[in-house]
C-alpha cells in the first residue's frame, strides 16, 4: 500500500467522572448532569473497572457509526490504570467485547499515549497490516489514587506545596475512536491524520511519579502503613515538570516541522491536558501560541490521563471549518512529549 494514502480518525466518544468521588469544586464538570456536557461526552457510571468503561464507550461508538466488531482487525489500548497488572487492559477488553483472532496491545505513556496510538494505527494501515483500528483510552486515576483525608487540593495549594498529593486533581475518563483509510466508515466529519512527532529526553523522572507498588526494590508492596501515610498516591513536582516540558517541547516542534512541514502557528487550536492550573499559560508562552489557540481541559475535567487529549478536543470539534488544522499535545514525565496533527475535512 502506498505510504501516501490518506488515513482518517473518527470523532471520539468520551465518558468522564471528573473526580466525582472527590467532589472537587475547582473542576467545571465535577458533578455535572448529562445535559450540561458537550455532545458525545457522557457521564461515567460509578463502580466500573477500566475494561467496563472501555466496553461502554466502544459499544456506543460502534453503534453510532454502524461498524461491526468483525470489521476491527487491531485494538490499541492506552492506560496507566489497567484492571490488573497482568493481563493488561487490551486482553481484558478483548474478552469483554468477544473479539477473537485480533491483535491487541497496550501503551502506557500517560497523556502522550493517544498520539502514539494514532501514529501506530496510521503506520499499521499504511503497511497493510490492518484496515480498521480501534483505539481505546481509559484511565480511572481518582479511583486508584483516592485519598479520604481532607479536602481536595485546589489551585492555591498546588502552587504553594510544590510537591503535592495529587488526589484532588485526578479524574476518571474513557475515550474511543476508530482509525482507517476508509473515511466513509467513520461517520460524520472524520479527521484526516496529518502527522505526528515525539520526543523523550528520559530525564526528570520525578515530575509525576507513583512509587508503589514497585519492583525497583523487590518486593515493595502496598502495606497498610504506606496507605495510612498516603505514600501510595502519585506525587507531582511542579518545578520538575516545568524543567521537563521546557526542555522537551522545542525539539518536538522542530521534529514536527521536519516530518510534516507544519508549524504550530498554522494550527487553529492546540489541545492539551495540564497537571496544574498555571501549566497552560507556561506552555502556550513557551510555544508562542495565542491564549485563545491553546485549549487545556484541566480546569474543566482535571487530569484524566490517556483519555485527556480526546476529551479536551471533543467540545470544539464541531466548530472547525474545512481544512483547519488542530494539534493534540501530550505531556508526560521524563521529558516525554508528543503531538498529533489532525485536519478537518
Amino acid at each position: 500500500m502506498s505510504s501516501k494514502v490518506s488515513i482518517y480518525c473518527s470523532r471520539p466518544v468520551c465518558k468522564l467522572s471528573c473526580g466525582a468521588h472527590i467532589k472537587n469544586p475547582y473542576l467545571k464538570y465535577s458533578g455535572a448532569r448529562p445535559a450540561q456536557l458537550p455532545q458525545n461526552l457522557f457521564i461515567l457510571n460509578g463502580g466500573v473497572a477500566p475494561a467496563d468503561a472501555g466496553e461502554e464507550v466502544v459499544l456506543r461508538l460502534l453503534r453510532d457509526l454502524g461498524v461491526k466488531i468483525a470489521e476491527i482487525d487491531l485494538v490499541i489500548c492506552a492506560t496507566q490504570t489497567p484492571d490488573f497488572n497482568n493481563p493488561g487492559l487490551a486482553s481484558t477488553l478483548l474478552k469483554k467485547l468477544s473479539i477473537k483472532g485480533v491483535a491487541g496491545l497496550e501503551i502506557k505513556q500517560g497523556a502522550v499515549s493517544p498520539c502514539y496510538a494514532i501514529d501506530l494505527a496510521t503506520n499499521c494501515i499504511k503497511s497493510a497490516s490492518a484496515k480498521m483500528v480501534l483505539v481505546v483510552c481509559v484511565d480511572l486515576l481518582s479511583r486508584y489514587f483516592l485519598s479520604d483525608r481532607g479536602s481536595p487540593l485546589g489551585e492555591d495549594e498546588l502552587h504553594e506545596a510544590g510537591l503535592v498529593n495529587t488526589a484532588g486533581v485526578l479524574s476518571d475518563g474513557a475515550a474511543v475512536f476508530l482509525v482507517s483509510d476508509n473515511k466513509e466508515r467513520l461517520g460524520k466529519q472524520p479527521f484526516e491524520i496529518a502527522g505526528s512527532a515525539f520526543y523523550t529526553g528520559g530525564n526528570n523522572l520525578e515530575g509525576f511519579i507513583c512509587r508503589y507498588p514497585s519492583a525497583n526494590n523487590f518486593p515493595v508492596r502496598i502495606t497498610d502503613k504506606i496507605v495510612s501515610e498516603l505514600k501510595h498516591l502519585p506525587k507531582l513536582d511542579i518545578e520538575v515538570m516545568k524543567k521537563g516540558f521546557s526542555k522537551a517541547l522545542p525539539p518536538l516542534v522542530e521534529r514536527l516541522h521536519i516530518k510534516t512541514g507544519i508549524s504550530l502557528q498554522e494550527l487553529e487550536y492546540v489541545f492539551c491536558s495540564s497537571y496544574y492550573s498555571s501549566m497552560s499559560e507556561e506552555i502556550s508562552s513557551l510555544l508562542d501560541l495565542k491564549s485563545e489557540a491553546f485549549k487545556d481541559c484541566f480546569l474543566e475535567m482535571g487530569f484524566c490521563g490517556a483519555a485527556a487529549l480526546m476529551q479536551a478536543f471533543l467540545p470544539l470539534s464541531d466548530e472547525l471549518n474545512e481544512q483547519q488544522l488542530i494539534g493534540l499535545l501530550g505531556i508526560s514525565s521524563a521529558e516525554s512529549v508528543g503531538i498529533t496533527v489532525l485536519r478537518s475535512i
